[in-house]
């Protein structure tokens, strides 16, 4: 009976907790979940965005130094510079004049490294924006003009300047002109790890430029794996997700290259995880609360069950009804449990009344009884008389 009690009001009291706790719940994930799912998505485009445009920007620095290679001068200048043996005066202030302009450029930009100009001819030389001028029989860095295919590449490279100096990690933006002109930018690699760490980048989220199946620049030193694993699916805001993970990609057409952002979706959508914790953490703390009320409920339920059956067997054994705790807190229990002993004690003293009403009864009964049987043989002695004195006609020893 207990069991019976706690499961009852178990049931009961969790329906009623849980009900508006599971509404709440599916308005928040059909509401609130899809927009911090489109937020992560906008957000991570955003920053890719933002990349797009810092590519962009340094490739106007290489457009402007390819528009004052191209001017007449300048290009005149530097094909004597590259073809003459010696450098008169005019040559020379050609020379210190360009190589001023390159300087301007790389002082006045913190992350250009350094600027390289080559013009077609037949030493193969190449001058740089300090002024060197190399072969690239002899120079320290020989392989950077063979490294683009294209008329605009993007390359990741140890760039040397001098064969004393120490390489520095860079990415050389090149440009070439229809006439041959290659103008090379060297990027200090330093400068996109400070764009990356100015972005609102959640934890573990990775951020990756790529060009076809090269990883040019990422956020992270060691995600070149990661950017292996990846399925290549180039769309603009195309997203997906692969183990677990959370991958946004942009193409940017005019820079031909591919931005990812990378996350692990626990953490893409941790509020949304956070909520069902905390539903989780709730849903367990109702059942706690709701199986220790149902518990309290069942053995108050009980112990009042118990007190109307010991009212009842007192009545039917007419014993003294035992005294019952009032339940003050409980009003309905409260009523019901005195009406039942009020009940219980009418019939108890109905029933002792008919009792004492059989007994005086029986007793003026017994008292009439008494008073008819001296009567009764009185006149019994009388009817013997009589035979007697009609049988035999006058008294006799009998009478």
């Amino acid at each position: 009976m207990r069991k019976r009690f706690f499961f009852a009001s178990f049931l009961r009291t969790l329906s009623y907790c849980l009900m508006p706790l599971l509404v709440m719940s599916a308005v928040y994930l059909a509401i609130t979940i899809p927009e911090q799912r489109k937020e992560v998505h906008e957000n991570s485009l955003n920053n890719l965005m933002l990349m797009q445009e810092n590519i962009s920007l340094l490739l106007n620095d290489t457009g402007k130094v390819m528009n004052l290679v191209e001017s007449s001068t300048i290009s005149a200048a530097i094909r004597n510079l590259f073809h003459s043996s010696a450098m008169n005066y005019n040559d020379y202030l050609a020379y210190k004049n360009l190589v001023a302009q390159l300087s301007a450029v790389v002082n006045s930009r913190t992350y250009i490294d350094s600027i390289y100009l080559y013009v077609p001819n037949d030493k193969r030389a190449y001058l740089t924006s300090q002024g060197q001028m190399y072969t690239l029989a002899n120079a320290p860095d020989q392989s950077w003009i063979d490294a683009c295919t294209d008329d605009f590449c993007l390359v990741r490279r140890k760039v040397q300047l001098s064969p004393s100096s120490q390489a520095m990690d860079c990415l050389t933006i090149m440009e070439r002109n229809e006439r041959g002109y290659i103008v090379a930018v060297n990027i200090n690699i330093s400068y996109f790890q400070r764009m990356f760490s100015s972005l609102a980048l959640k934890n573990e989220q990775v951020l990756m430029i790529a060009d076809g199946d090269n990883l040019l620049l990422t956020s992270r030193d060691d995600a070149q794996a990661l950017f292996t694993s990846l399925s290549k699916r180039p769309g603009q805001g195309t997203a997906w997700v692969q183990d677990e993970l959370l991958v946004i990609d942009s193409h940017s057409d005019a820079l031909d290259l591919e931005f990812f952002s990378v996350i692990p979706k626990n953490i893409a959508y941790s509020a949304g995880n956070r909520y069902v914790v905390i539903f989780v953490i709730i849903t367990l703390a109702c059942m706690a609360m709701c199986f220790t009320g149902a518990l309290i409920s069942a053995s108050r339920s009980c112990k009042r069950l118990y007190s109307i059956i010991d009212l009842m067997d007192a009545a039917s054994h007419n014993q003294p009804l035992p005294v019952v705790e009032n339940p003050r807190d409980d009003v309905y229990s409260y009523i019901m449990t005195n009406i039942i002993k009020t009940f219980v004690q009418n019939d108890f003293l109905q029933v002792s009344l008919d009792e004492r009403k059989f007994q005086a009864i029986s007793l003026e009964l017994s008292a009439l009884q008494y008073q008819i049987n001296p009567h009764f043989l009185s006149n019994t002695l009388q009817m013997i008389d009589f035979e007697v004195m009609r049988a035999i006609g006058r008294p006799h020893q009998v009478n």
